[in-house]
């Protein structure tokens, strides 16, 4: 079984939780998500079963999309909910206005820097941060550039307000809204967060894990990403074979640069055989079906 499934991750659960879920479901061991999610967070969580764990980098590469709800006035240790207040400051709409949140959250569209939070899955020196922070340690951690496309505010609700936020891959939605708390003269804590895009995959596109899992084919995920070409079987094997074949030099017509290639397996059904990159191969999925 071989293919993307993307799950609407619930509330409280951690994504390694719903990925072993999906061993258990499927009976398949090779699996991984891509990208996780907080515990406190739910929504769009694909998960690659079988070969398609070979492209997980390729399908968590997009663009997201989050709906967060946050809370003024407060800090946290984890920036968000599930965290102990560490920081007060008193906030009133008269001190913190609509006007002046819009005016805040549009400073942070475009390239920004973010500090990664001390409760993420990032290492130092091999060991993840949160298992420092668990133990009251504090590192220095060097800022990303990430980028904000787009964010709109929902609602506010003093103290109470909710964005959606459009962003690049690596964008930390808690430090985000931990930035906008301290440039509002003020604090700021993430208490509900949804991702209702990630990449390619939508919302509306997501199953429950207590229902019918909507598995996508490895070929359909993988044309969601890319142009799928046919390719000679023969060529199929030396792709396999690990030979790079120069498609171009050949003088076959129309072959874009970046492209899924597709052939005739052993059992006479179409098969993915390589996602190709620049022209070159990239990865090779499901040898056997190659003679190989």
């Amino acid at each position: 079984m071989d293919g993307v499934v993307v799950i609407d991750k619930p509330k409280s659960r951690t994504s390694f939780w719903v990925v072993d879920k999906i061993r258990d479901l499927t009976g398949v061991k090779k699996v991984g998500h891509t990208g996780t999610l907080d515990p406190l967070a739910t929504g769009v969580l694909p998960i690659c079963i079988g070969e398609a764990t070979k492209a997980a980098d390729l399908f968590m590469s997009g663009d997201k999309i989050y709906e967060v709800t946050a809370k003024l006035g407060e800090r946290t240790d984890t920036l968000d909910a599930e965290g102990k207040v560490v920081d007060q400051r008193e906030v009133s709409s008269a001190n913190v206005s609509r006007d002046a949140l819009i005016k805040v959250i549009n400073k942070f569209v475009g390239e920004i820097e973010q500090t990664p939070p001390m409760y993420s899955a990032l290492k130092k020196d091999g060991v993840p941060l949160y298992k420092l922070a668990r133990k009251g340690i504090d590192v220095d951690r060097q800022k990303r550039k990430v980028n904000i496309n787009h964010i709109e505010l929902l609602e506010m609700n003093t103290p109470f307000f909710s964005l959606r936020v459009d962003c690049s891959k690596g964008t930390y939605i808690r430090s985000l809204v931990d930035d906008i708390g301290v440039e509002l003269g003020t604090f700021a804590h993430v208490t509900e967060l949804r991702r209702t895009r990630s990449g390619v995959f939508d919302i509306k596109d997501s199953c429950q894990l207590d229902s019918e899992l909507n598995i996508l084919s490895l070929e359909k995920a993988l044309s969601m990403l890319l142009p799928v070409v046919d390719v000679d079987k023969d060529v199929a094997v030396k792709i396999a074979k690990g030979y790079q074949i120069d498609l171009w030099g050949a003088g076959i017509e129309n072959v874009p640069d970046n492209f899924v290639a597709r052939s005739i397996g052993k059992d006479g059904a179409k098969k993915i055989v390589a996602i190709i990159k620049d022209k070159k191969i990239s990865r090779v999925f499901n040898y056997s079906d190659w003679g190989v």
